[in-house]
Formats: structure tokens, C-alpha cells, sequence
């Protein structure tokens, strides 16, 4: 570790930021790989009965990647100070296909654009339900091409293999439940995103029959998806291996961070049953909000734990050589806040917008 250039700050400092930051990214970034499919599904199986919902979640879908880039660039770059050797020689070893990430960004950001474009000129469904489903699957890719660098970054004692065979993470026993995890948790968030969108609406537009059904909707795609989460993180659980498990139940705060999480997530299903039955009662979506917030918060914890785990015994985050530079982060502390509270102020503004007219 003592080769390595020191990091600007305290480890588990930069390590805590690391796991605020990226439950920021994370709440939009799900929204951004799941909406895609509930679009198409909306233009494609229910055709121009389905294109209002279509819209409603079309419309929401380019400032949600906007903000899920903008916060998904802090917690890379704490993940790069923190995981040096580990990210970067992930990154070699994938080469080419890590460098397209951002060709898959670019084409799936503007393709967000185009889609709300053609569902505003009502063209026919066909269209717009293509295009949603290609930004989907390249939205899923970046998910890919993320996950594929966690494994290879941790997977050290097979680097040299995996410069001739890069896909060898894919025998990885955990990497199907571990990206089924994702995948379905996506559809979690976008449902209750499709619940705040239709009270947005309801304070504009006044309560419509078809928001309420889109409400219902959103929090019947919210508790299947949660259901079937339980279900993917009891076998994800179990391909862990045992030093992995044994972090996880252990006694440190992490791991009791965790713990408490998957009773939460426990909870919020009963809670997403409840709140599916009284669709206009508020109360029983925001405190199903609130736990799948702090359920997410909880498996970012059990996340780092595993990583860490999977490091292997020569690397602790205390270890690492750091020098405090006070004004740096000084300056990065007072641009997070200022950003979040801008951000905070602009989402309070467009919750506050007046009546439509129409």
C-alpha cells in the first residue's frame, strides 16, 4: 500500500461520502433502467391506451439520467482514490469495453430526449416503444459493464487469466444473483417514482381516473418487484462466501447498518401492500419511501463490507497512506452542499408549479 500516491482526506471519510453520494445516484439511476421498460411495455402491450403513462414517465426520464450522471460522478471518483490499484487495473484489463461506457451514455441520454420528442408529436406507438426498449438494453449495459469491473477489480489473483479471458468474472458464483439484485431493485424505486409522478400530476391536473390506476400501477410494479428482491437476496446471500457472511452478521457497525436494512426492506413490503390497497392515502407511500431509502442505505453498507471482504486480508481502508488537504475538500464540502440545496430548492419549485390550465 505504501507505493500508492496518499488520498486527500481520512479513508473512511472519503469511504462515507462514498456510500451519501451514491445513494443520490442511485435513487435516479434506477429510475433511468427501469422506466425505459415500463415505457415500452405501456406503448408496446397496451398501445395508445398506455401512451398518457407513457408520456407522464417519458417526461421525467431525461432530468432523472441528467441527475444521476451528475451524482454518479462523485462516488467514481472516490471509488478511484480509495480502490486505486484495484479499479484502475480493472479498467486495463477491460479495455476497450470500459471505455465504451461512455458512448453507451451519451447514445441512451440523448435517445431519453428523442423518446420524449416523438411521444409529445404522437407518432405511432411502435416507434417510441422500439426506441424505449434500445435505451433500456443500453442503459442495462452500462449496468453490465459496472458490474463487470466490481468483479474484475476484486477478483486479483485472476488478473493474469483475465487478460486473455476478461469475461472469466461471469463464473463468478455470485454475479447472476448479485445482478439480478439490480435489476429487479430498479423496478422497486421506479415504481414509487410512479407514485410521486402521479400525485405531481394530481396537484396540477386535479385527481383523473387514469392517475390513480397509474398510482395503483406503480405500487403493484413497487411490492412484486420488492417480493421477488426478498426472494433474489436469500439466494444472493447464500452464494456468498463464508468470510463474506460472517462480515456481514458480525458485530460492527456496518454490518448492524445492514441488518436493520433487511428488516426494513422486510417491512416495506407489508408497508407497499398496504399503501397498493389505499392508493389515495399519502401516509402509507411516504412511509414506504422513507424505508426504501433507508433499505438502500443499508445494503450500500452491506455492499462495501463485501467488497472489502473480497480484497482479501492485505488491503484495510485504514491502512492507506493519506494526506489531509484541508482546502480541497473545504471546497468540495461547500459545492456538495450547495448543490444539493440548489437541487432541493428546484424540486420544491416544480412540486409548487400552479394548476395546468388544460
Amino acid at each position: 500500500m505504501s507505493s500508492l500516491p496518499p488520498i486527500p482526506g481520512p479513508p473512511f471519510l472519503l469511504d462515507h461520502l462514498s456510500g451519501y453520494v451514491f445513494l443520490l445516484h442511485i435513487v435516479f439511476m434506477n429510475f433511468v433502467v427501469a422506466a425505459p421498460f415500463v415505457i415500452a411495455w405501456q406503448l408496446l402491450v397496451r398501445g395508445e391506451e398506455g401512451r398518457q403513462r407513457a408520456q407522464w414517465l417519458a417526461a421525467a426520464l431525461p432530468v432523472a439520467f441528467t441527475f444521476a450522471i451528475n451524482f454518479g460522478v462523485a462516488p467514481l471518483l472516490f471509488v478511484q482514490a480509495i480502490y486505486t490499484k484495484y479499479f484502475y487495473t480493472a479498467n486495463l484489463i477491460l479495455g476497450t469495453k470500459w471505455l465504451a461506457v461512455i458512448a453507451y451514455l451519451l447514445i441512451a441520454f440523448y435517445g431519453s430526449y428523442l423518446l420524449k420528442h416523438l411521444l409529445v408529436k404522437k407518432t405511432h406507438v411502435w416507434l417510441p416503444g422500439l426506441l424505449a426498449s434500445a435505451v433500456g438494453l443500453i442503459v442495462w449495459l452500462i449496468g453490465f459493464t459496472m458490474t463487470a469491473n466490481y468483479f474484475v477489480s476484486t477478483s486479483e489473483s485472476q488478473w493474469q487469466a483475465m487478460l486473455e479471458r476478461p469475461w472469466l468474472f461471469l463464473e463468478n458464483p455470485t454475479f447472476l444473483p448479485r445482478a439480478f439484485h439490480f435489476l429487479v431493485g430498479s423496478f422497486t424505486i421506479t415504481g414509487l417514482w410512479i407514485v410521486w409522478i402521479s400525485w405531481w400530476r394530481q396537484r396540477k391536473q386535479g385527481l383523473l381516473d387514469d392517475l390513480l390506476k397509474f398510482r395503483q400501477q406503480g405500487l403493484l410494479l413497487a411490492s412484486s418487484a420488492t417480493a421477488l428482491q426478498i426472494v433474489i437476496g436469500i439466494w444472493f446471500l447464500f452464494r456468498l462466501p463464508s468470510e463474506a457472511m460472517d462480515k456481514l452478521f458480525s458485530a460492527s457497525f456496518d454490518s448492524l447498518v445492514w441488518m436493520s436494512a433487511v428488516a426494513a426492506g422486510l417491512v416495506l413490503l407489508g408497508f407497499l401492500i398496504v399503501a397498493t390497497l389505499f392508493p389515495q392515502r399519502a401516509l402509507w407511500q411516504k412511509i414506504s419511501s422513507a424505508l426504501l431509502i433507508y433499505t438502500l442505505f443499508g445494503m450500500i453498507a452491506g455492499r462495501d463490507l463485501i467488497r472489502v471482504t473480497a480484497l482479501g486480508p492485505d488491503f484495510k481502508l485504514r491502512d492507506l497512506p493519506s494526506v489531509s488537504q484541508g482546502s480541497p475538500m473545504t471546497i468540495f464540502f461547500v459545492l456538495l452542499l450547495l448543490g444539493v440545496a440548489t437541487i432541493a430548492f428546484l424540486l420544491w419549485l416544480v412540486w409548487r408549479l400552479p394548476k395546468s390550465s388544460q
